[in-house]
């Protein structure tokens, strides 16, 4: 696939992802999980270069990581799983970020399943847009 058109299906893709997933963390039962996390964020005093910047290096850093090494050995779900789990999403002691972290590791695992037929840079550019939507959308919370 045309590099032009994996990164266009990627920012479509991590965008959409990253709506719906702002959507279940307005839901009214996670409203404190969803305060926990735009709080941090916006203690972090995050200037728009700053996102784009720190979601260009997850965006490319983590997907080398996970998609280019791990899921070599591993198959996409089981390192969507340990992805999430890894960024804290999977909480048996917190009920309630666990389910957006089941979410999650649908996206993950979905754009792990993609990133083998439409390539690196449609991973690349998925992360990055989740990243960039959810972290705007933390830091306009309240």
């Amino acid at each position: 696939m045309e590099p032009a058109l994996q990164v266009a299906l990627g920012l479509a893709y991590g965008s959409i992802a990253a709506g719906i997933g702002w959507l279940i963390l307005r839901h009214p039962k996670l409203r404190q999980t969803r305060l926990f996390y735009s709080q941090m964020i916006q203690g972090m005093r995050l200037r728009f270069f700053d996102i784009i910047f720190i979601s260009i290096c997850a965006g490319v850093g983590e997907e080398i990581l996970f998609r280019g090494a791990m899921q070599f050995y591993l198959n996409p779900w089981l390192t969507a799983l340990i992805f999430v789990a890894i960024h804290g999403y999977l909480n048996p002691k917190d009920l309630k970020i666990t389910a957006y972290g089941m979410y999650m590791t649908l996206v993950i695992g979905i754009m792990g399943v993609l990133y083998e037929e439409w390539g690196m840079l449609f991973a690349m550019s998925a992360h990055f847009a989740i990243d960039v939507v959810l972290l705007q959308r933390s830091l306009r919370d309240f």
